[in-house]
């Protein structure tokens, strides 16, 4: 049986940790911006750390406020205020025609865009083609949509807080929802001490190397030439056996796998 959570800022104590032994463990290899997170968060209110890990957990970077609403968090207006003012969010961020559509319920777009009866029925890629001629280029939430009583949010930190967490897990595979599942007793995880010297990345070109080896493979799955994704894989350092043999696995199974 799954046990309820008694702390409702589980997560962001857990997502806390994980700054805290990144700051710890990576630090020499930290850019700027990065080092700037992890020194900034812990001094922000509680409401708004929390609203702010709420975000990185979610799939894409642009949020409705009426969607962002938890019992421990209040006001969500109110906490994204000091993540707005420290550029962590943007507030009301200008959106494209598709990025509006995949905040809006077709009830709204039919309101918003005044369909005709026989458009409201249609399903929303089509809406959205039927519309696209006629709406180019970026507009405010609040200018799309100005009687919605809601408000709108960009998390401009997506990449970096990424970046964070593969430092920390070593991986893409692995996302932030591993610490629910380990707080809720799904996943076990055994404490151990690893010394400085076994970190799995050893400098600043390690993780760009690893980044590179990722859009590499995205790019692949996206069905690019696989000579032309082959020839963009960075080097990596022979002194990193771990990394290497990441490079070579990826050549392996680029060169032997049929086209996506």
């Amino acid at each position: 049986m799954i046990k309820v959570l008694e702390n409702p800022f589980y997560y962001l104590e857990n997502f806390q940790q994980v700054l805290t032994w990144i700051g710890d463990r990576y630090d020499d290899l930290l850019t700027a911006d990065e080092r700037a997170l992890i020194t900034a968060f812990p001094a922000l209110p509680q409401a708004s750390r929390a609203l702010f890990v709420r975000m990185v957990m979610r799939k894409g970077t642009v949020f409705r406020a009426s969607k962002l609403v938890y019992a421990e968090i209040g006001s969500t207006h109110e906490a994204a205020r000091p993540l707005a003012a420290i550029g962590l969010i943007e507030e009301d961020p200008a959106l494209d025609l598709e990025q509006l559509f995949d905040l809006l319920q077709k009830p709204e777009i039919g309101k918003i865009f005044q369909l005709p009866a026989h458009q409201r029925q249609l399903r929303k890629a089509d809406q959205l083609e039927a519309l696209r001629a006629r709406y180019e280029g970026q507009h405010r939430f609040s200018i799309w949509y100005e009687d919605a009583g809601d408000h709108c949010y960009r998390n401009l930190t997506q990449e970096l807080c990424d970046r964070l967490r593969l430092i920390f897990f070593g991986n893409y595979h692995q996302d932030w929802t591993e610490f629910v599942l380990s707080d809720l007793g799904i996943y076990q995880y055994e404490k151990v001490d690893f010394s400085p010297a076994a970190r799995g990345f050893r400098s600043r070109r390690d993780i760009d190397d690893f980044l590179a080896l990722h859009r590499c493979h995205e790019r692949y799955l996206e069905g690019e030439p696989v000579d032309e994704v082959i020839r963009d894989l960075p080097p990596c350092p022979e002194d990193n056996e771990w990394l290497r043999s990441r490079r070579d696995q990826a050549v392996t199974f680029q060169q032997s796998s049929p086209a996506p």
